[in-house]
């Protein structure tokens, strides 16, 4: 992994807010990397704490249409503040709707006449262009909810999608099984004709609905379609945390390949908070075909110690196709990874690192990669060895990610993501326009390169321990 701060030092990124590159369809600058990731976090937020009250509202005498869109920023949380007393009466027992409230103080969700959306909440009035438009949370017992918000400032419209921290949903993340669905991305560059995702993720968007005949995926697009006809030049993000991150990298990858949203919008931007793994090689081959293609740029937000960020483990990751069983089994990155690191373990000014996945490394690149994954995370393994879930998740939480973002505020205010993509440094020959993507088949010498990785994986382990315990 590459350290940004190295190449910030050697002047080899210009600033996305005097690059030509870096404008927009109608000419705006592009907001800089730290104002976008800490934007989605709000809205991630407000939403997840929107969907709480609308539960509430269910489970008791609110009259739910009152929770209905078209809201505007003002209006939710208006009706945030009037249930405040049953709000923080339910925070009592939900340790994660506190957190929420609590993180949302701390980040002030921007807006153009106040520092904070928060002291709506507290009884004061706030003027904000943020408008809720869709909510769809119907099933929402079995079937994450997700949103919609429209920001006539800031000229963007978000698909928000809500995940939770809750065992069941860890327990999810874990399962390691894989389905195969044909690829959406077929060119000249890229002959692969099916990818495999999770199946709980793939599921969720691309299962029908029997009375209707429509998916969760289609839904989303054809909201977006009609948004875009209203708002052009709108541009076009995806968010989510946890589950909810997996779901909006795997629905913008599919808004990506549609002409007649890329064409109007721009580029999709995801924005991955706390994202589980999601599919295979041949998924990232696809992704990466959109990202050369100037379709999808996607931040992935991760801290070191959070493990569910490394999940599914159970099927081996990374450089081989290859798995165990002798499978193309095997879940992979995808996307420009920001991995937060702990500021007082290390001698940076700047406590992360960026990681950009290439297709083409050798068995030492493979082997080094697979050590730096997984050192991290030691803590987190002896949690889960020892059950306790409840600390297990304070890595994975809210309250984490945004104070890991507040201490790379000085560096990642300077950049954007566009910035990040053109940095060959950082992304070496993949974004090129006549690059190649290349499918290495490694059949028993790829065996015996997962059996070293894994005793790789474990020695570091050991290694990692080892050093904590010295300490």
């Amino acid at each position: 992994m590459a350290s940004f701060f190295d190449t910030l030092c050697a002047s080899k990124v210009t600033s996305g807010t005097n690059s030509e590159e870096n404008c927009h369809l109608d000419g705006a600058s592009m907001p800089n990397l730290y104002d976008e990731a800490r934007e989605m976090l709000g809205a991630v937020l407000i939403i997840n704490i929107f969907a709480d009250l609308r539960q509430i509202a269910r489970e008791t005498s609110l009259p739910i249409d009152n929770f209905n869109p078209p809201l505007s920023s003002n209006e939710m949380l208006s009706l945030i503040n009037s249930n405040k007393a049953e709000i923080c009466r339910r925070s009592c027992k939900n340790a994660d709707l506190e957190e929420k409230l609590l993180v949302l103080k701390r980040l002030k969700w921007h807006t153009p006449s106040s520092s904070g959306f928060i002291k709506m909440v507290f009884g004061t009035k706030i003027t904000s262009s943020h408008h809720l438009i869709r909510f769809e949370d119907v099933n929402a017992g079995k079937q994450r909810p997700h949103a919609i918000l429209v920001n006539e400032t800031q000229q963007s419209i978000t698909v928000v999608f809500c995940g939770c921290v809750a065992q069941e949903d860890f327990k999810s993340d874990t399962g390691s099984d894989l389905v195969k669905v044909p690829n959406p991305v077929l060119n000249s560059s890229l002959k692969i004709p099916t990818i495999k995702l999770h199946t709980g993720f793939s599921e969720y968007l691309l299962k029908k609905n029997t009375s209707e005949e429509k998916c969760r995926l289609d839904c989303i697009l054809q909201d977006l379609k009609d948004l875009l006809k209203k708002y052009p030049g709108y541009r076009v993000y995806f968010t989510g945390h946890s589950l909810g991150a997996a779901l909006s990298t795997l629905c913008g990858f599919y808004a990506a390949t549609h002409n007649d949203i890329i064409a109007v919008s721009g580029p999709i931007q995801i924005f991955s908070i706390a994202s589980p793994l999601i599919g295979n090689r041949d998924f990232l081959l696809a992704f990466q075909c959109l990202e050369r293609e100037g379709r999808l740029q996607h931040l992935r937000i991760c801290k070191e110690e959070d493990m569910i960020t490394l999940l599914p483990f159970e099927t081996p990751k990374l450089r081989s196709p290859i798995s165990l069983k002798g499978k193309c089994n095997l879940y992979m990155i995808c996307g420009m990874q920001l991995l937060l690191t702990d500021k007082s373990e290390t001698d940076s000014p700047y406590p992360y690192k960026l990681y950009f996945p290439q297709d083409q490394n050798g068995c030492e690149d493979y082997a080094e990669e697979v050590k730096t994954q997984f050192e991290g995370t030691t803590s987190s393994f002896k949690l889960l060895a020892a059950n306790d879930f409840k600390k297990l998740m304070e890595h994975h939480s809210y309250k984490e990610y945004e104070m890991r973002l507040d201490f790379c505020k000085d560096a990642l205010s300077h950049f954007t993501i566009d910035d990040l993509y053109h940095d060959k440094d950082i992304t070496g020959n993949i974004m090129d326009k006549d690059y190649e993507p290349t499918t290495q088949s490694f059949g028993k010498i790829g065996k015996r390169l997962i059996q070293r990785s894994t005793k790789l994986m474990q020695k570091a382990v050991k290694d990692v321990a080892r050093k904590h315990d010295q300490k």
